[in-house]
């Protein structure tokens, strides 16, 4: 039996995933093709969109801890569509959010820590900076492109894509060279490369001479979620790979957030699905220790030598 706290919400999660799908059938669909040629005002509907963006990345977390439906069958098909809508690769970034944390601090997952015997300073900063304002995001999209190669060549490319800095971020390369590999996960992440493709393609030539509106919606989206990525973790000390920071926010936003910044509760333990983070919160003793516009702010400051936190 899973406790109170433990047990899986599958209509709250229903209705949500309804609410965000519905916005990319609007984004995707709606918007261009029956909207817009009305009127250009519809446009406006496109921040709600882009608004929604990182609640639909924390509802696909979900899912890669088997949190959003009992079915895995179930819970992995939702995820995968809701990836394909975010034009991401389903089982690339559950892997790398799972190694996320079995390996939390390791230098491959943490871009705002570097080595400087490893890493030439300029290139750690501008590297950094391209991840918080997009780049993550776009990182985890053109991931894709590896498994066009034939099977046998991805390891290769994995080689090329992932440093190798420090023990845990070796692990991490060793395990993506032998987990991409296998031709299952490959045949899945290019049946939802093609799926993404598609939608994205068919809506450019949807929005016609509104196409730069599109094209500026995706960049919104790679903006919030490269900005989310790494908030709760920037400047914390690499040493523990349980410690994530609590960031506060209004309540009925922490909501809309699916509760995700309650995200040292969700380090101690993964399988509390979204709904119970809060009350998993009181019941450890746990409290806020980070303002989230504070903490979001703080990321402009830049990267960190990895011994400036090693001991914080």
């Amino acid at each position: 039996m899973q406790s109170m706290e433990n047990r899986i919400p599958v209509l709250a999660n229903w209705a949500v995933a309804a609410v965000l799908l519905g916005l990319n059938a609007l984004l995707f669909l709606v918007a261009p093709a029956l909207l817009l040629p009305l009127s250009q005002w519809w446009l406006l509907l496109l921040l709600p969109c882009v608004l929604a963006t990182n609640s639909m990345w924390f509802l696909a977390h979900e899912s890669f801890h088997a949190n959003l439906h009992p079915d895995q069958a179930v819970n992995e098909r939702l995820g995968r569509l809701l990836a394909v809508c975010l034009g991401v690769p389903f089982h690339v970034v559950r892997f790398g959010h799972l190694q996320h944390h079995r390996f939390n601090g390791a230098l491959v997952d943490r871009p705002d820590l570097y080595d400087p015997e490893k890493t030439w300073p300029p290139f750690a900063w501008i590297g950094y900076y391209l991840q918080l304002v997009g780049g993550f995001y776009l990182q985890e999209a053109a991931s894709f492109l590896v498994f066009l190669l034939p099977t046998r060549h991805i390891p290769k490319a994995v080689d090329l894509g992932l440093s190798a800095h420090d023990e845990a971020s070796a692990r991490i390369k060793e395990l993506a060279r032998t987990t991409f590999a296998k031709p299952e996960m490959a045949r899945a992440v290019r049946r939802d490369a093609l799926a993404a493709v598609l939608l994205h393609g068919l809506a450019f030539w949807l929005y016609g001479p509104w196409w730069p509106a599109f094209a500026a919606a995706l960049a919104g989206r790679a903006f919030l979620v490269s900005f989310a990525n790494n908030l709760p973790h920037y400047g914390t000390p690499n040493t523990d790979v349980g410690y994530a920071l609590n960031v506060r926010l209004p309540r009925w936003v922490n909501g809309l957030f699916l509760n995700f910044y309650c995200h040292r509760v969700h380090h101690a333990n993964p399988r509390i699905p979204w709904v119970g983070l809060p009350e998993g919160m009181r019941r450890m003793g746990f409290a806020f220790e980070a303002d989230y516009l504070r903490q979001g702010l703080a990321q402009f400051r830049g990267p960190f030598p990895v011994a400036a936190l090693a001991e914080k």
